[in-house]
């Protein structure tokens, strides 16, 4: 264990722990699914040609109607296969329902992507980046910001340590 300046533990090998810790949100089964079979691709591939006259706006937010989800959900229905679905014990009605919001997220990013290229997949990944809205919590709170900065008092057993390191070298 080595110690940073500042006082911060640092792991051989496993790096500064970080000041604020974020769970990340892993994809769904069902989600990896429509994904591997390109469900979303050719739902998007759809949907682009459909809207081509009257684009939706992206990167300000969930720009897909309800119409728009049922859509999908009936596109899934038809298109995913029976053997997939069989052998995977996909339960899809359950899984259309209960997963609606994610599946929102998943579809508005590739559509943001086709409609606007890299710039708008990465705006509208942003809406739901979890550890950017958490930088900016913090950077809005200043209070929170200068507890996290301020230096962590290390024991002295481990200060003087880490001096008589640096006046050996």
């Amino acid at each position: 264990v080595f110690h940073t300046a500042g006082g911060r533990e640092v792991r051989d090998g496993g790096g500064i722990k970080p000041d604020v810790e974020i769970k990340p949100e892993l994809m769904s089964n069902f989600a990896f699914v429509l994904e591997r079979e390109n469900i979303f691709f050719d739902y998007s591939t759809k949907y682009c040609y459909e809207h081509r006259d009257n684009r939706p706006e992206t990167g300000k937010g969930h720009f897909l109607t309800d119409a728009d989800m049922d859509d999908f959900d009936q596109f899934v229905r038809t298109h995913l296969r029976d053997t997939v679905v069989q052998v995977l014990k996909l339960d899809v009605d359950h899984d259309l329902d209960s997963l609606r919001s994610e599946l929102r997220e998943q579809l508005e990013e590739d559509l943001a992507l086709r409609f606007d290229y890299q710039q708008g997949a990465i705006q509208q990944a942003l809406l739901k980046d979890k550890w950017s809205q958490e930088a900016a919590a913090v950077l809005a709170d200043k209070k929170r910001y200068q507890e996290i900065l301020k230096p962590v008092v290390a024991d002295k057993k481990q200060s003087k340590k880490n001096k008589s390191k640096k006046t050996k070298k």
